[in-house]
């Protein structure tokens, strides 16, 4: 290979890395809200989040996974007729329909949500996991 050639793979290889790293640092000073002139970037508010209980989100997604995977690797089936129960049992233990939608909206929990953590707390029920 010529030195020519291997000078244009070089310069070719540290373009693409400087624009890749320029994107990394651009993302991460990405402006996700903005209040008079200040700017609040994503970073800061991925380190908000952090400190105020964000590991223990973290943990509650990690275990999440877990149990998905899991009920996954066992054929584990859920289906809408069992989290429809669930919903119900909970509307019941709110003092109706109502009463547990304003404790939703309350909480800034969507309804599509509570069906997934429904989903994924008898998913880990079928699969003997009491604890969660």
């Amino acid at each position: 290979m010529s030195k020519n050639k291997i000078i244009m793979i070089i310069a070719a290889v540290v373009i693409i890395a400087a624009v890749a790293i320029g994107a990394v640092a651009m993302n991460k000073s990405k402006v996700v809200a903005t209040v008079g002139d200040e700017k609040i970037t994503k970073d800061q508010l991925y380190d908000a989040l952090l400190a105020q209980g964000g590991s223990s989100v973290l943990d509650s997604l990690i275990e999440q996974k877990v149990i998905s995977k899991e009920a996954a690797k066992q054929n584990i089936k859920v289906t809408d007729k069992e989290i429809n129960a669930e919903l119900e049992n909970l509307k019941s233990q709110y003092g109706g329909e109502d009463a547990l939608n304003q404790a939703l909206a309350s909480s800034g929990v969507k309804l599509s949500e509570l069906k997934k953590d429904l989903k994924t707390n008898i998913e880990a029920k079928k699969n003997g996991r009491v604890d969660y």
